[in-house]
């Protein structure tokens, strides 16, 4: 992506599955004046569609952000929630790979809140109980998946 701003001390990449909710994948000092070309590798890539866009921040503090680029992971991985946002349950649909495994559900803070048993492709997933929020379910390999429940 070229940018044309000569006072911009730094680049930030950010990544998310839902293009709402964005986090900073890398930070990158500006490569100078005018235009110029930067290339990265998500070191924790999503599953499934991820939305990049990049935060651009002058030496004011002030930012802008580029248009969204949407990307599909390499592969058959899926792994997604529906509905989402969710009432008091939603779906989890999963690749066969994650069969077998057990999904944990925390909230933003990290903490634990329950742990699902993955038995098959859809697994329902029980929110009663939880205040309205963001929430996160953790596969085994690491991957998360944003939940927010209304």
């Amino acid at each position: 992506m070229a940018v044309r701003r000569s006072i911009t001390p730094k680049k930030e990449a950010r990544a998310q599955a839902n293009a709402l909710y964005f986090r900073r994948v890398a930070s990158i000092p500006a490569n100078g004046n005018g235009p110029a070309a930067y290339a990265l590798t998500d070191p924790a890539p999503l599953s499934g569609r991820t939305y990049y866009r990049i935060r651009q921040v002058d030496r004011d503090e002030t930012f802008s952000y580029s248009r969204l680029i949407s990307l599909a992971a390499p592969g058959n991985s899926i792994l997604q929630a529906y509905p989402n946002p969710a009432g008091d349950r939603t779906t989890i649909e999963m690749s066969a790979g994650h069969t077998g495994s057990v999904l944990k559900l925390v909230n933003t803070s990290g903490i634990l809140l329950r742990e699902i048993e993955v038995s098959q492709e859809n697994v329902t997933v029980d929110l009663t109980g939880l205040a309205p929020g963001l929430y996160l379910i953790r596969t085994e390999d690491g991957t998360i998946l944003k939940i927010v429940k209304e």
